[in-house]
């Protein structure tokens, strides 16, 4: 091991070796570390604490490293402490020189930050292509102006239009995109530099590195670029609020495609079957959507808790920031099979707008015009309710099952407009909010 050769003297149990080592959760951050070790040894030789010759040789070993990755992503066995030790015993002599200026700790904050920033990018763009599939089909002929239940504590409530609950969808997808792209500016800084926290005596050109890195600027106190994990809480909180997001989606699909609502189907093709009931077709891929966001949760606590109370500077403990690259990786995939699922559902309009128009869905608009005759609010809620009562004893589904003139004999203000005022489709088309 390259660190046992100093202060330490003993081999180090092998059991205490495997509970230390970051090598599996490193396996990530591999080619973020070869490109940050280029960087870094290109501003040692621009500093003058590498020859033209070390350089050469310091930049050939790495990308040797880098095509043996690329070929066998397992190129690295178990056997090494970390990614960072892994990469520099494939450098050879000129390789001893490399670390100057330079700590695991910044070296491992560098590496997160390139990985979160990609990660970023891949969530942004799956983001927009969620938007731009939904957008299609909002866009379907009859989708966007079919009438549809909305539900408050699972009872249906009132009629709206499908494009307004798809848009609500894109709304959530959009403040999750802007919420990613902002914390990004707080990602893209350059930790390089700091070392162990103290900063160093080598001095590179720390701007140079950044440049070269696609980092926007550097973080100047060199304590906070090696112990603040704001930005790991941050993304991990982010993907949190996106599986928040999915997972209710998933959850409002999986119950429109029950028979009990049947308000959608589902297509085969995104669809599993059961073991022993030949008759299911199960949306197993909203299910498995809707528990992810159970671990990305899980994943955000355990950042938080490992922060918390954690001493100044760098502690171990930071090697299990590693749990974020799960929650990218979480994330990343729901977004690459959301497209699919959303292009692969087909709506009954018939039986949403049927639906729509059951239960008294009508109660509201109702109320609302008696109030724009004249009638208080609280009176107008209790003589509607109170006509609802009595329509569910006579087994009515909506006030159009009054008969008018009971309407008009009853309900002080009603007059005979009234039945084309609670009209399902003109009491949507009255709600919409004009842009």
């Amino acid at each position: 091991m390259i660190l046992r050769k100093g202060r330490l003297k003993k081999d180090q149990i092998k059991k205490i070796a495997e509970f230390t080592s970051s090598i599996e959760e490193d396996r990530a951050l591999a080619f973020y570390d070869i490109r940050q070790s280029v960087a870094h040894a290109r501003a040692l030789k621009k500093a003058g604490y590498l020859s033209k010759k070390e350089f050469k040789e310091i930049s050939s070993g790495l990308s040797d490293v880098k095509k043996k990755l690329e070929k066998d992503p397992g190129f690295f066995g178990s056997g090494h402490d970390d990614i960072h030790m892994a990469v520099e015993s494939e450098l050879g002599k000129a390789g001893e020189k490399l670390h100057a200026g330079r700590s695991r700790n910044d070296q491992v904050a560098c590496d997160v930050r390139m990985y979160l920033r990609d990660a970023v990018k891949e969530i942004v763009k799956g983001l927009d292509e969620v938007g731009d599939v939904l957008e299609e089909k909002i866009s379907e002929p009859g989708i966007a102006g079919a009438c549809m239940p909305f539900y408050t504590h699972l009872q249906r409530a009132q009629p709206i239009n499908l494009g307004t609950y798809l848009e609500l969808y894109r709304c959530w997808f959009s403040r999750d995109k802007e919420r990613f792209i902002q914390l990004n500016k707080r990602i893209n800084r350059l930790p390089l530099g700091a070392a162990a926290g103290a900063s160093t005596s080598i001095k590179t050109d720390r701007e140079s590195v950044a440049k070269e890195l696609g980092f926007e600027g550097t973080i100047d106190n060199s304590l906070d670029a090696v112990a603040s994990r704001d930005h790991v809480i941050e993304f991990a909180c982010a993907c949190s609020t996106i599986g928040t997001h999915f997972s209710r989606m998933a959850e409002e699909l999986i119950l429109f495609a029950s028979k009990e609502f049947s308000f959608i189907d589902i297509d085969e093709s995104i669809a599993e079957t059961s073991s022993i009931m030949p008759q299911k077709k199960n949306p197993d891929c909203l299910e498995l959507i809707r528990s992810a966001a159970g671990k990305l949760n899980g994943n955000a606590v355990s950042i938080l808790t490992i922060m918390k109370g954690l001493p100044l500077t760098y502690n171990r403990d930071l090697q299990n920031d590693r749990v974020v690259f799960d929650s990218a990786r979480t994330v990343i995939g729901i977004l690459e099979i959301m497209p699919h699922i959303i292009r692969n559902i087909s709506f009954n309009l018939k039986r949403m707008s049927d639906a729509a128009r059951e239960g008294f869905t009508d109660a509201a608009d109702f109320a609302e015009y008696l109030v724009s005759k004249g009638m208080e609010f609280r009176r107008a809620h209790r003589i509607v309710g109170e006509l609802v009562k009595e329509g569910i004893e006579r087994g009515y589904e909506n006030f159009s099952d009054y008969p008018v003139k009971e309407i008009l004999s009853r309900v002080p203000r009603a007059e005979e407009d009234f039945r084309d005022i609670i009209k399902m489709e003109e009491a949507v088309a009255r709600r919409i909010r004009k842009k």
